[in-house]
């Protein structure tokens, strides 16, 4: 049993306790080798008092691939005389290690209020091809399609509804957007990502772009964001990011105004120790005055401490 605090109430569902009790029990089934884990984790209030409990049950192929096959977890809430009063109820299940299907339900006063089932397709590289979500009545609600190039990179992605359990041809507005992939000789690479949602509907015209660029470490340049006039597209958005050696964010450079009036804004540097743990933040104006100047090298702050002193700059 592993007894410790925290501070972060679990799914946003548990509000404020003072510490959680963790206790995990491991097993093999001799029937078909297949290897159990249990896991209960209850909570407690200032009181002393448990007022949640999670309890999570998982099956593995084997104990060497630990491979799911499935995975169950209960959330219940705990009255005054300790009974457990069941809230919530998630099934999976995989094939091959893979999610094919999800069951989540809901209760109220200990009564099935609402149930959900997604069942995913996969493809033989365990990607997702198509979602479907279903209601407690088996009746379909959502599809949601995925399409792949040959190198494995997510293209399309596509939704649509139902009316009267027959799946409308026009995608609704939820997760429709287009991926585009270009690589220059440096080995940079950009993801442009389209987006055919304009809040409120879908539109058969491109309503947004968002265009990401990555060096050839992978990590993050440059961020864009354009947005149409008409037919026309304008730059709405922008921040470019810089690294050292290591891969380590030291700059991040802002942005403002839109269009071709967009010009750099702010600037922020970033500095860390040889133990690679940031000690200084430091924010500039467009004319390289300091904004504000975080410091985390306080002697009283340890390596694992959020602690900071930060100083604030203002200019006439």
């Amino acid at each position: 049993m592993i007894c410790y605090n925290i501070s972060k109430a679990h799914d946003d569902v548990i509000n404020s306790f003072s510490k959680t009790i963790e206790s995990t029990q491991y097993g093999a089934n001799s029937t078909n080798n297949e290897y159990q884990l249990k896991r209960t984790r209850r909570y407690y209030n200032i009181e002393n008092q448990e007022f949640y409990r999670i309890e999570t049950n998982a099956s593995y192929k084997d104990h060497k691939s630990r491979q799911l096959t499935l995975w169950n977890q209960s959330e219940y809430s705990v009255d005054a005389e300790q009974s457990l009063i069941l809230i919530k109820q998630t099934k999976s299940v995989f094939t091959n290690g893979f999610l094919t299907q999800k069951t989540i339900d809901q209760y109220l006063n200990e009564q099935l209020s609402n149930s959900i089932v997604l069942t995913y397709a996969r493809d033989a590289q365990g990607r997702i091809t198509d979602l479907i979500k279903k209601n407690e009545s088996e009746n379909p609600l959502l599809h949601v399609t995925y399409i792949f190039d040959d190198s494995g990179r997510l293209t399309r992605l596509r939704s649509y509804d139902y009316t009267s359990g027959i799946q409308n041809n026009t995608p609704i507005c939820e997760e429709n957007l287009d991926y585009e992939y270009a690589k220059d000789l440096a080995g940079n690479v950009s993801k442009t990502i389209t987006s055919y949602c304009n809040g409120s509907s879908y539109q058969t015209v491109p309503f947004q772009i968002e265009n990401l660029t990555f060096n050839s470490m992978g990590l993050l340049t440059s961020k864009k964001q354009y947005n149409f006039s008409g037919s026309s597209s304008y730059i709405s958005f922008r921040e470019d990011y810089q690294y050292d050696d290591e891969g380590f964010m030291n700059k991040i450079q802002y942005y403002e105004g839109s269009g071709s009036s967009m010009q750099t804004a702010a600037y922020t540097i970033r500095e860390r120790d040889e133990n690679l743990f940031t000690t200084s933040e430091k924010s500039y104006n467009s004319l390289g005055k300091s904004i504000t100047s975080v410091d985390n090298t306080s002697s009283t702050c340890n390596t694992k401490s959020y602690c900071y002193s930060m100083v604030e700059y203002e200019y006439e």
